[in-house]
């Protein structure tokens, strides 16, 4: 269901650069599949969530009702609004909405899971609270509820509070991507939970973690062109690539350190996008697809099992970051 949302969400930013009928078809046919299937009132909740569903994606027997699983849908849900009022009414976006809200934590921080009969669990995600602050700040913008602006910054706030003196930042490009749409609304706040600075100090710390990442690969492998795992896996480069996009735009042209970040981010990028596009198919019925990784490890039989294997996400993080390096004038051949 994350994947089905995310990939909404990419086509979506594909429609916004380079509008089409069937662009628009295929969002909308997305999201009535989303609405029908997987968005249902939470039982002793009373609100509505995005449900991952036992005959597509759970073991458990059960329905589960994820964060990572709200926002990313309701994120979906917002894009497909603006092409179709009709489809997705405000109500069920500001009932979404409260239900991320019933995930967060007094602290800001938020629970990941939710199942009906056991209540919230232990699980914990690294990507979900950061899809959450983005859905949050997304829905603001439609509907100014102070309600929605201050989860979203309650939840950055407590991320950033709780990675301060962290030599090991988690590789985290959803709220890298969630800062570059909360940041410009800080000024809002009736009450910041942080000032604003520290929290893009801390997008800009996951930034430069990326960056030495990226480095140590090309030292390792010798592969010069931007790959951030040694065994060139196209996702993670891909995302990697998302939330340098993301912060690009956070940079201060008036501070020299902040400038020579921006070369560097602009290198990452651009070394990123050309190491993606090596696992893209260039002909056949998978055409334009993005393989795990451009070629096979030697001496690893199960990477290599699954190294042609073609995913929606694969393919949804290499757009959105094509999309992204585009957006901010860096452009390689071919992307």
């Amino acid at each position: 269901m994350l994947r089905h949302a995310g990939t909404i969400y990419a086509l979506s930013e594909v429609h916004a650069a380079q509008p089409s009928p069937e662009l628009r078809a295929a969002i909308l046919k997305s999201a009535r599949f989303l609405l029908e299937r997987h968005v249902d009132t939470v039982r002793g909740v009373g609100r509505p969530g995005v449900f991952s569903l036992p005959d597509l994606e759970t073991r458990s027997g059960r329905r589960e009702l994820k964060l990572g699983g709200c926002g990313l849908g309701l994120v979906a849900l917002i894009r497909a609004r603006e092409l179709d009022e009709q489809l997705v009414p405000l109500e069920t976006l500001r009932g979404l909405g409260r239900t991320i809200l019933f995930f967060q934590r007094d602290n800001g921080g938020f629970h990941s899971k939710y199942d009906e009969q056991k209540k919230f669990l232990e699980f914990r995600s690294l990507y979900y609270p950061g899809e959450a602050i983005l859905a949050l700040t997304l829905l603001y913008e439609l509907d100014p509820d102070p309600a929605w602006l201050e989860g979203a910054a309650r939840a950055a706030a407590y991320l950033t509070r709780s990675r301060e003196g962290a030599t090991d930042l988690p590789k985290d490009h959803w709220l890298m991507i969630a800062s570059a749409r909360l940041l410009p609304r800080w000024g809002e706040l009736a009450a910041p939970p942080i000032p604003a600075e520290p929290f893009r100090q801390h997008v800009l710390a996951l930034g430069r973690a990326f960056l030495e990442q990226q480095r140590a690969v090309v030292v390792q492998t010798g592969v010069q062109l931007g790959p951030t795992m040694a065994d060139e896996r196209s996702a993670p480069t891909a995302t990697t690539v998302e939330g340098l996009v993301a912060i690009h735009g956070l940079l201060r042209a008036d501070v020299p350190e902040e400038e020579s970040l921006r070369r560097e981010l602009e290198l990452a990028i651009k070394g990123g996008v050309i190491s993606v596009m090596r696992s893209q198919v260039r002909d056949g019925s998978a055409r334009g697809g993005i393989l795990r990784a451009p070629r096979k490890v030697r001496g690893d039989a199960e990477f290599n099992s699954r190294q042609a294997e073609i995913r929606i996400d694969y393919v949804q993080h290499a757009l959105s970051a094509f999309l992204g390096a585009r957006r901010i004038g860096i452009k390689t051949t071919g992307a």
